[in-house]
């Protein structure tokens, strides 16, 4: 009898699963696939909050408009990840440290909103032949006095909210060993459809319709888009 010949009078391990006599495999605990959502969710949120605080050091420059348009999505992005880890009730401690994320993007609006209008601007009188070129320079230095009062105002509203603070107190809480409060989320199986919006990058525009199908709350769902 060779190693791969049956033992007589006791069935194989192939015929035990051809005839369904093997035990079935050991389903993985019910709680295991949301906690991995939630444990993605938490690395994804950590990761959008280390890229919103270090765009601020370039905002400070004034003159990177890039950063400030990234710092103002990432403030959107970041916004969104906190609510899918705390809906509406939440602690205290969380509404401060959300409403701090928005009053951030808000601050910059206004710089934000000169510097799309300079780029057009500076586009038409970027042409050869721009007609009326006098009065389109004269609404460029207007625009440019207009970004330089804003920005000094922004810079003060922002040193209000003191980053760095905020940065620490929020970390704590998404530091799974953190002595923050815990989390407590949406389905976890829209939890994933986010994160993966997420994490490719998908539009504001496209994630709202992820955030909307996750939050409970109406009112909740357009908050983070102020």
């Amino acid at each position: 009898m060779t190693e791969s010949d049956d033992i007589v009078g006791l069935p194989s391990p192939k015929s035990e699963i051809a005839t369904g006599l093997a035990p079935p495999p050991v389903p993985s605990p019910p709680d295991a696939e949301p906690l991995d959502a939630w444990k993605k969710v938490r690395k994804l949120a950590l990761r959008q909050l280390d890229r919103f605080i270090s765009l601020e050091p370039k905002v400070l420059r004034g003159d990177d408009r890039d950063a400030i348009h990234d710092l103002r999505v990432a403030s959107r992005r970041l916004q969104q990840v906190l609510d899918l880890l705390y809906p509406p009730p939440r602690p205290a401690e969380i509404r401060k440290l959300r409403r701090k994320i928005r009053r951030s993007r808000r601050a910059l609006g206004e710089v934000r909103n000169c510097d799309v209008q300079l780029q057009h601007v500076e586009r038409i009188l970027a042409r050869k032949r721009a007609a009326r070129r006098q009065t389109w320079e004269a609404v460029r230095h207007y625009l440019r006095q207009r970004r330089a009062e804003s920005f000094d105002k922004a810079m003060r509203k922002l040193s209000k909210i003191n980053l760095a603070i905020f940065y620490v107190h929020l970390k704590d809480h998404l530091t799974p060993n953190g002595t923050g409060l815990h989390a407590h989320g949406s389905d976890p199986v829209c939890v994933g459809k986010a994160v993966a919006a997420c994490n490719k990058g998908i539009p504001v525009s496209r994630s709202a319709r992820i955030i909307d199908a996750v939050l409970p709350a109406a009112g909740q769902r357009r908050g983070w888009r102020r």
